[in-house]
């Protein structure tokens, strides 16, 4: 039997598919969207080349995977019936992947978004043996969905996600089992909304040996990569990362050290321009989110090239002390690459010091900065340690399945 993936030539399932085929031992079903048999293979390869040399993606498709010519948002995902038929009796597990981040095309969207589970779900109603339905940030909810015998949601975007502000998920209680990112949940201190329902905390899990670590750049500029735009709920606002950055904005200028931004800005809300300009003016290099992730590889090079991650979080996960951390930060620790990050919370499930460094304010921010200097290799060394002991996926996503039944 084998695990049926969708998105496997894309952002998110291009990682999957490596990770499942380098740490596991399971055959793999891909839905790959091509005209002919060839272009699906070339489709393929030009995603995971990153992660395996030529020789080894031809042995993995000779011996572990079946790439099946689709399309995720016609009947039976445009397989033929035999086909189809072939899928659904080698099927055990599925991971839905695919997805079209186009917000200019309301079309893709829905295609992709909402017909294309549609058509996924369809076929895990089929797969009968199928164990568990796992729905990643809540994005999409179709009534198929109810059909499977054990639901879960993986909250990735605590307090947003529970006042509404996110995806289209359904009721909360459509789910046997909740996890979210905000690992303070429930606990005191933590004024995180729950939507009056249980959720257990689980965080980001990283697959390590497909983040190779270099010597760091001890000159390079500290990066992030952020978005620039809040939320409302009843009387209370929880404020993005534009809010929180104010204090920050002079940052450059008062330590004296090269620090850089890929933002998104989201023209309806503020004007792009005038983001771009508050930040230069404060010293900071400004760069577009859209161009440093591209691809998973421009994206990987990007957090490699850095001295260390500095960003703020957004405000709502301040103010709530929900203990989110961030799965972009943790793909700097995976990079041994160390991490400065607004506290959220984290320092009370997280270690903090080396490689990773909590602040609460400008001034606590200047002190780690500055400690970083003092000892960057051993920042560098601790960062990939604390990826390697907290969030490498063998040790996140095992314990989630087990708490998932």
């Amino acid at each position: 039997m084998a695990i049926f993936v969708t998105g496997s030539t894309g952002y998110l399932g291009s990682y999957v598919v490596a990770g499942l085929l380098s740490g596991h031992r399971d055959k793999l079903n891909l839905l790959v969207r091509a005209k002919t048999e060839q272009e699906t293979r070339e489709r393929l390869w030009a995603s995971l080349q990153l992660h395996f040399d030529f020789p080894e993606f031809l042995e993995y498709l000779d011996t572990r995977i079946c790439i099946f010519g689709g399309d995720l948002t016609k009947d039976h995902l445009g397989l033929s019936d035999d086909d189809y038929r072939a899928l659904v009796e080698t099927t055990d597990s599925l991971i839905h992947c695919a997805a079209s981040l186009n917000r200019k095309s309301e079309k893709s969207c829905l295609n992709v978004n909402l017909r294309g589970t549609l058509e996924v779900i369809k076929l895990a109603a089929r797969c009968r043996e199928a164990d568990l339905y796992l729905n990643l940030s809540n994005m999409n909810c179709i009534p198929e969905e109810q059909l499977c015998r054990r639901r879960v949601l993986i909250d990735t975007d605590p307090v947003f996600t529970q006042i509404g502000a996110l995806g289209s998920g359904g009721s909360f209680r459509d789910y046997h089992v909740r996890f979210t990112f905000g690992e303070n949940v429930h606990q005191p201190g933590c004024s995180m909304p729950t939507a009056d329902m249980p959720w257990l905390p689980t965080r980001q899990p990283v697959v390590t040996d497909l983040w190779p670590v270099d010597k760091g750049h001890p000159n390079a500029p500290f990066t992030t990569v952020m978005s620039w735009n809040p939320m409302t709920h009843g009387d209370e606002t929880y404020g993005s990362k534009a809010r929180a950055f104010t204090p920050f904005l002079r940052l450059p200028q008062i330590t004296g050290e090269p620090m850089e931004i890929a933002i998104n800005v989201r023209a309806r809300r503020v004007d792009p321009l005038q983001v771009r300009a508050k930040l230069a003016r404060g010293g900071w290099r400004v760069r577009d989110a859209a161009e440093v992730t591209h691809t998973p590889w421009s994206y990987q090079q990007y957090l490699q090239s850095s001295r260390a991650e500095f960003s703020v979080a957004k405000h709502g996960y301040v103010v709530t002390q929900c203990g989110w951390f961030s799965d972009r930060g943790s793909s700097y620790l995976a990079s041994g690459r160390p991490v400065i990050l607004q506290d959220t919370g984290f320092s009370k499930v997280l270690p903090c010091g080396e490689g990773l460094l909590a602040y609460r304010n400008r001034r606590e921010a200047i002190a780690a900065i500055k400690r970083l200097r003092e000892d960057y290799d051993a920042h560098c060394r601790a960062a990939r340690t604390l990826a390697e002991e907290f969030f490498d996926s063998r040790r996140v996503l095992s314990r989630l399945l087990e708490q998932s039944f």
